[in-house]
């Protein structure tokens, strides 16, 4: 007996025997659901575990199962058919139905039976269908002859990038580049029964980019057509990969040849297994005469030299070394950077004489700048992004010491106030924004006022961009107090220059016009008397201003 729901589509209405038949073998009849037709079996609602369809010519057709089929995708099918009927029962068998009986010929054990295998044979495909469909692999089954995509599972999906719909539409030639499509033909064509690997190939997604596949094919019957099955895995990545390791072997030895550092390489033994040109030309051999040759034979006297004992570093501890060598026979001094490799070392050297001297040089230099910005009571550093010193003359250490108590690897922000802090931080902003600025810094020391002139200049790099300040603070006591000292001189002078072109000129008017008044003609005239007499008042009035001012004069003096 059957546990199972059966839907009958009878189209002709006329099956008795049959509907007698599945009652026998189910436990009710409550498992038996009826339709007369495909559309009415549309709107049948509840589970259903089988389908059994007695199609008639009227409704059933090869091309059944793909223009109606979907809505049993899921459901095993079995087709009713006459005993003429041979060709369409194998048609729909190969386009979606899971086996056929033929009316009159079977049993209601035969029909049990075959239930049960149809069942089985759909659970079987769907887990098929269902590893086809969320395979990590990218797959793809496509037409033999017309090169119709057929099925494609979402790993694919997601490998072009298309939709299910999008891709059902593309021929399989579409994803490939329009000048790989004639050898798709050709590989098409040598596609044998079984599994082929078809190698390396480039695909296309559907926004237009090239990547390699590793492509693997088969012959399938797919919907009862002729089809190929195409395993289509992503290497892309490794193909560029590998492509590129090539093009870099080519290119390092390439470079090997035509760098100015000089380049060998010696194995275990302490043989040379590889020399360039430059190591040639600075030693004055031939690579023919030294590969294979023992570097400490050929080259005895480095034995005496750092080559030695670091080479031999290299070699039984597995490390890089480097190191710079003077040798004497050539006068010149090398960089040496030796590194271990799988079967021995290899060495880099470079001619570094004249970067020694130019050392030198700086060395001497930097001496003598150390030794003048040393040489002030002026306070000279410089700051990076961080707020940390690059470098300060020894005032801007005495003067941090001064304020903080502390030696130089002491310090730290903590050690100033914060609003002191927070103040000279503002300062140095706007210096990286690349404001150069000076500023008048007014202080206390030894209860004495003292000011100081800051100047803050951006420092760039070689791009433009700041990358530090440096500032310089000279002492401008001395010169504010003597900027005061003249203007109230200024000030004084300018209260002298009131009282004489105001005070003193009144007087001086006053005795002119007195003057202008004296009769000439006659000394005798009583009014000449007067006139004296006021212009002897004048003169001491003048007198009496001229003392006043003379106190403040001689404070200007002093």
């Amino acid at each position: 007996m059957l546990s199972k729901t059966i839907l009958l589509i009878d189209e002709s209405r006329k099956d008795s025997l049959l509907l007698q038949m599945l009652k026998q073998i189910v436990y009710s009849e409550h498992q038996l659901i009826i339709c007369h037709s495909i559309e009415e079996a549309i709107f049948v609602e509840g589970n259903i575990d089988v389908v059994l369809i007695d199609p008639g010519q009227k409704i059933f057709s090869p091309s059944f199962f793909q223009e109606k089929g979907n809505m049993f995708f899921h459901l095993p099918v079995i087709v009713l058919i006459n005993s003429a009927e041979a060709d369409l029962a194998k048609n729909s068998v190969k386009t979606g139905s899971q086996d056929f009986l033929v009316k009159g010929n079977f049993d209601e054990r035969l029909l049990e039976k075959t239930i049960e295998c149809a069942s089985e044979k759909k659970k079987f495909f769907n887990d098929y269908k269902h590893l086809f469909e969320e395979s990590p692999v990218p797959m793809y089954i496509f037409d033999s002859s017309s090169f119709n995509m057929l099925a494609v599972n979402n790993a694919a999906l997601h490998q072009y990038g298309y939709t299910q719909e999008e891709f059902r539409k593309v021929k399989a030639q579409d994803i490939r580049p329009a000048e790989d499509v004639a050898a798709f033909y050709d590989a098409v064509r040598k596609v044998p029964d079984t599994y082929f690997d078809a190698g390396i190939r480039r695909h296309k997604r559907k926004n237009g980019e090239v990547f390699y596949v590793h492509v693997y094919s088969c012959k399938t019957l797919f919907e009862g057509k002729s089809a190929k099955m195409n395993i289509a895995i992503d290497i892309d990545d490794k193909v560029k990969a590998k492509n590129l390791l090539k093009e870099k072997a080519a290119e390092i030895e390439n470079i090997l040849e035509s760098i100015t550092d000089g380049f060998y390489a010696i194995n275990n033994n302490w043989e040379f297994t590889y020399v360039n040109k430059e190591f040639e030309r600075v030693l004055n051999v031939k690579r023919k005469d030294i590969l294979g040759k023992n570097v400490w034979d050929l080259f005895p006297d480095a034995k005496n030299l750092k080559f030695y004992p670091l080479y031999h570093k290299v070699m039984n501890e597995k490390v890089s070394v480097q190191f710079e060598e003077y040798y004497e026979p050539r006068n010149v001094w090398s960089l040496i950077n030796a590194y271990p490799a799988k079967d021995g070392m290899v060495v880099y050297f470079v001619d570094i004489t004249g970067q020694r001297k130019i050392q030198d040089k700086l060395f001497q230099e930097e001496q003598n700048l150390r030794a003048i910005i040393n040489n002030t009571n002026d306070i000279i550093w410089s700051i990076d992004k961080d707020l940390q010193i690059i470098s300060a003359n020894d005032a801007f250490w005495k003067r941090v010491k001064r304020i903080t108590g502390k030696e130089i690897d002491e310090i730290s922000a903590k050690d100033f106030e914060e609003q002191l802090f927070t103040t000279w931080e503002n300062f140095f902003k706007r210096a990286f924004k690349g404001e150069s600025f000076k500023i008048v810094w007014e202080g206390q020391y030894n209860d004495k006022l003292s000011y100081e002139e800051v100047s803050f200049n951006p420092i760039h790099d070689k791009e433009g961009k700041v990358s530090g300040v440096s500032c310089f603070s000279r002492d401008i006591t001395d010169q504010r107090n003597y900027q005061r000292k003249i203007e109230m001189q200024n000030e004084q002078l300018r209260k002298i220059a009131w009282v004489l072109s105001h005070k003193v000129r009144a007087h001086v008017a006053n005795m002119m016009n007195l003057a202008a008044l004296f009769n000439h003609n006659d000394h005798t005239d009583l009014i000449n008397k007067e006139i004296v007499d006021n212009m002897n008042t004048s003169a001491f009035l003048l007198d009496e201003v001229i003392y006043k001012n003379a106190e403040p004069t001689e404070r200007l003096n002093n």
